[in-house]
């Protein structure tokens, strides 16, 4: 009745030679302006898709006047005037960025990923106006030349380093020539990763398997059986169950499933990934590495392997290549002893074929059970992600007295992710924002990771505390029942908390070395050390639970 009242009113008005009142678009851009809540988390409810590329362009003009004030000051060049306006170049381009790169991964809808084509060669030209600009590379190279007779101090000399190094290793010091073949390899790299990504994405989210006999489903846990019957039913196939090659999904089948061939047709789904079709990553994997290998031979190198471990500890490709053969030789042999346990249960079943890789995770579990009496699928229903969660934030708590405070009136991108305050357990003082994504859609790429949104650190209203995030892929409850975890997300949800406590802990005054912000070599430690805390006695209890 309603609909028809409107259409008569509507038609009343244009009957009548009158103009409909134009409906004024109150949206305002959230990336132009600082935001506005307490502690600067960005307003996911406001953004639209369409705000990105404007921001975008704005940021890029923002930091193309804050590089002329830089490059036009005839003062002598030193900390104050070339280094630290660096640390805040651009405000615009930080915040719209942050979220892009986020939503790149976690949030990649069609809309965006359309919108992304457009505004990735735009945030090249943002870096490489940055990154190549002659007259700023040679001011702060003055500074980095003068450091030790400047009155700094060991961070603020860190910072100089920092940045002449980065500078270098991007193609500052490089001739007009070689930065302008350059600008064309990155941005042709650029343009190939975005196509590598998509087809990725769309090749996962295409492929998966329908089994119609539920005896076929043998062995799996019911756990997994009603996730996939789930799926099947949002894909209007109800009474069926649909396999896809997402984490919860693809691994319970290879580590439970008694069918063979549905083990393997998973297995061979995930290993030819994006390897066929209309999604095909061969041709891009190519023109990758040749380009990589161009890109390496403007920098001076022989190789691309060559420029890469020059900006590590191993400092040679030789040098990699032997540490990783100190761990390949004794993990084959291993690994051979592995499979020859499992050959002998299949021979012991009468199985009567030869181990294939596809039988590897099934006959792994088996191996456990007979060695070990542990059974991966008994154990899960002890770790429930809210218990698991309890187990964590209660370590750091006793570690690094911190205690985590839910904000469930935060913004928020997805009303599946939890937002928490981090404040000193024993003052109350605000410590950071911490927010999980943890369970997969088809927007969101694979695996595990963190995400500093924002940094601690020095920021045009003053110094800032940190937003991290931890993502994950782990299996979505099914029904009432809670998120379950293996024994493998359990490290993994500690692991990316790790990283996480990384950034939330750091006291850096500037960005540029706040947090992860660190050499490559270093990144991984505060995850790997974490990781160690999942398992022990006084965790377990807390986070190990019967439910």
């Amino acid at each position: 009745m309603k609909k028809l009242i409107l259409s008569s009113a509507v038609a009343l008005i244009m009957g009548s030679g009158l103009t409909p009142p134009v409906m004024a678009d109150t949206h305002v851009n959230p990336f132009l302006s600082e935001y506005t809540n307490k502690y600067k988390i960005p307003p996911f409810e406001d953004i639209k898709i369409s705000d990105f590329i404007p921001a975008i362009k704005a940021g890029i003009e923002e930091q193309k006047g804050n590089m002329f004030a830089i490059t036009a000051n005839r003062a002598t060049p030193d900390f104050e005037n070339t280094i630290l306006p660096l640390e805040n170049l651009s405000p615009i381009l930080d915040r719209v960025s942050s979220v892009f790169y986020h939503y790149d991964s976690a949030l990649s809808t069609e809309e965006f990923a359309t919108m992304a084509d457009e505004a990735i060669p735009l945030l090249n030209e943002a870096s490489n106006q940055l990154n190549l600009n002659e007259q700023l590379f040679q001011k702060i190279k003055y500074v980095y030349d003068n450091r030790d007779k400047q009155s700094l101090n060991a961070v603020q000399k860190r910072v100089v380093e920092k940045y002449y190094k980065e500078f270098v290793e991007r193609g500052a010091a490089l001739p007009a020539d070689k930065k302008e073949q350059l600008v064309k390899v990155n941005d042709e790299l650029s343009k190939l990763f975005i196509q590598y990504n998509k087809n990725l994405l769309n090749a996962t989210n295409s492929f998966f398997i329908t089994v119609y006999d539920k005896e076929d489903l043998s062995g799996l846990p019911e756990s997994s059986i009603a996730q996939a019957a789930e799926e099947a039913k949002a894909r209007g196939l109800d009474g069926l169950w649909v396999f896809t090659l997402h984490g919860p999904s693809r691994l319970p089948v290879l580590q439970n499933a008694d069918n063979r061939g549905l083990r393997e047709a998973i297995y061979k789904g995930y290993t030819n990934l994006a390897s066929y079709g209309d999604c095909n990553n061969y041709p891009v994997i190519e023109k990758i590495v040749k380009l990589r290998a161009e890109k390496a031979k403007i920098m001076g190198f022989d190789n691309f392997a060559q420029m890469m471990t020059s900006r590590v500890m191993a400092k040679t490709p030789e040098a990699a290549t032997n540490l990783l053969l100190q761990v390949f030789e004794p993990a084959v042999k291993r690994s051979h002893e592995e499979v020859a346990d499992m050959q002998a249960i299949v021979d012991a079943e009468n199985g009567g074929f030869k181990i294939a890789p596809w039988d590897y995770y099934y006959y792994a579990g088996k191996v456990k059970k007979q060695k070990y009496d542990l059974d991966e699928s008994e154990v899960r229903p002890y770790f429930s992600l809210d218990n698991v969660l309890k187990g964590l934030f209660g370590a750091a708590e006793k570690l690094y007295g911190i205690k985590m405070i839910p904000m469930p009136d935060a913004p928020k991108y997805m009303n599946e992710v939890n937002v928490y305050e981090v404040v000193d357990s024993k003052t109350g003082e605000h410590v950071a924002v911490f927010m999980t994504d943890y369970f997969p859609r088809a927007s969101k790429r694979q695996g595990a990771w963190m995400e500093q949104i924002q940094s601690c650190g020095l920021y045009e209203d003053g110094n800032r505390r940190p937003i991290v995030y931890n993502v994950g892929n782990f299996t979505r409850p099914a029904g009432d029942a809670p998120a379950l975890l293996t024994i493998d997300e359990v490290e993994t949800t500690f692991h990316e908390f790790g990283h996480a406590l990384q950034g939330i802990l750091s006291r850096a005054p500037y960005r540029s070395i706040a947090g992860t912000n660190v050499d490559r070599d270093y990144v991984e430690l505060c995850s790997q050390i974490n990781e160690h805390w999942a398992f022990e006695p006084e965790v377990l209890k807390l986070s190990l639970i019967h439910i």
